[in-house]
């Protein structure tokens, strides 16, 4: 399943770290047709650990996040990636999201050479495990956003 925006890599990445023991919660937000991907979340026996909730604002999934993924396959600049930013998240993106070029890979975020690399976004999923990682890289986030 190859949809813009990417969530079957991302749910593919949080099986990973789930078959390695790792407890991580998953929100999903927007989509028109979710179900492909919940029916995916549910084949890779994720539970309760990702959660479709359609189209919402945003900013009060930021203020309850410990980071913004968002490994689309193409996007010229997405203003979700740089809100979640200045919101002092730390982001993982691809480079095919424009946004990726203000960003410094490692610095405030990481960004994934392949959208559909599920093993490489669990490696950085599992780095941002760590917190001193992600307010490190929130607040330089938070920086290269301008805020």
């Amino acid at each position: 399943m190859r949809l813009r925006k990417n969530a079957g890599t991302l749910l593919g990445a949080a099986a990973r770290l789930r078959a390695d023991g790792v407890t991580i919660r998953l929100v999903i937000a927007g989509g028109k047709k979710p179900e492909p991907f919940v029916r995916l979340a549910e084949r890779l026996k994720l539970g309760r650990s990702v959660s479709f909730i359609g189209s919402v604002d945003p900013l009060p999934c930021f203020a309850a996040a410990d980071a913004f993924i968002h490994p689309t396959w193409y996007d010229p600049c997405s203003l979700v990636t740089l809100e979640a930013a200045a919101c002092g998240l730390p982001v993982i993106t691809t480079r095919y999201n424009g946004a990726s070029e203000l960003m410094t890979e490692g610095a405030d975020g990481f960004i994934l050479e392949q959208p559909d690399d599920a093993t490489s976004l669990a490696a950085r999923m599992r780095q941002l495990l760590h917190p001193e990682l992600r307010r490190t890289m929130g607040a330089a986030g938070r920086a290269v956003a301008g805020t």
